[in-house]
């Protein structure tokens, strides 16, 4: 699994001649977006972790399990 890099793409002209209410709306849809997004984030983190967690418990004493992850897995 590769990780994607977002691209940043600059001001739309368009922006320049938009009122500063409708900036604002853009800005707290785009915050919006951003809080969703974190969150969904957090959540795959938590469940990333919950699935380790399984695949720790069969090693014993957990040798051997770090070598696995490099091998299997894209967590670093």
């Amino acid at each position: 699994m590769t990780t994607a890099l977002v691209e940043i793409k600059p001001m739309p002209h368009s922006l320049i001649n938009t009122s500063l209410d409708d900036l604002a709306g853009l800005v707290r849809q785009e915050s919006e977006l951003v809080e969703a997004h974190l969150n969904q984030a957090l959540m795959h983190a938590l469940q990333c972790g919950e699935i380790l967690l399984a695949a720790h418990k069969r090693f014993e004493r957990g040798v051997g399990f770090r070598k696995w992850v490099e091998e299997n897995t894209s967590v670093t």
